[in-house]
């Protein structure tokens, strides 16, 4: 799959590229769950989900090696890869990042263009278990170069882009942003 200007004018609207995406299809859903499912399946890897759909055209996950979360810690920061995957169409972002955790407490880093990772060399198992799992989903994982080019200038996000590091400007806000 090829990401066309219509497809980031249409998600940067909050709009489906295809069917069984969307903000309200179902399929969506199920899709962002059986990903987090397949990765809490194998026991070595888990997968959480820290943001839907509900105000922002976007889920956010966070997947990581289930051996470095130490459980014996009251508070602990656990490394692993932050996943943007759209609701309107099958792209995603996903870097390294790392989330801390702690009693009332949950805050994750945020992603940064040097962070993303490269979907067709991947790293490590974690980031080829990761990667693998969301291909099988129907998404396909953007490079930093796409996630980091300038938006055509009639192309504005409908709000917020999701992380403030990156330039508003720029394919990744307006593929993920949200609203207050």
């Amino acid at each position: 799959m090829t990401l066309t200007s219509e497809m980031v004018e249409q998600i940067a609207g909050w709009k489906a590229t295809q069917d069984g995406f969307g903000r309200d299809d179902a399929q969506t859903r199920i899709r962002i769950e059986a990903i987090i499912d397949e990765l809490n399946s194998s026991k070595t890897f888990g997968c959480h989900l820290l943001e839907d759909d509900g105000i922002s055209n976007y889920y956010l996950l966070f997947s990581f090696v289930v051996a470095d979360v130490l459980s014996f810690e009251l508070t602990r920061n656990v490394l692993g890869v932050l996943i943007y995957l759209s609701a309107c169409g099958p792209v995603g972002v996903a870097g390294r990042s790392a989330r801390c955790v702690a009693p009332l407490l949950s805050y994750h880093h945020p992603l940064k263009i040097e962070d993303v990772i490269d979907a067709q060399h991947p790293v490590d198992a974690l980031e080829t278990a990761t990667v693998k799992v969301i291909h099988r989903a129907g998404y396909e994982l953007l490079t930093a170069a796409v996630a980091g080019a300038p938006l055509l200038s009639h192309i504005k996000p409908y709000e917020y882009p999701a992380e403030s590091g990156w330039n508003e400007d720029c394919v990744f806000g307006a593929l993920f942003n949200w609203m207050d």
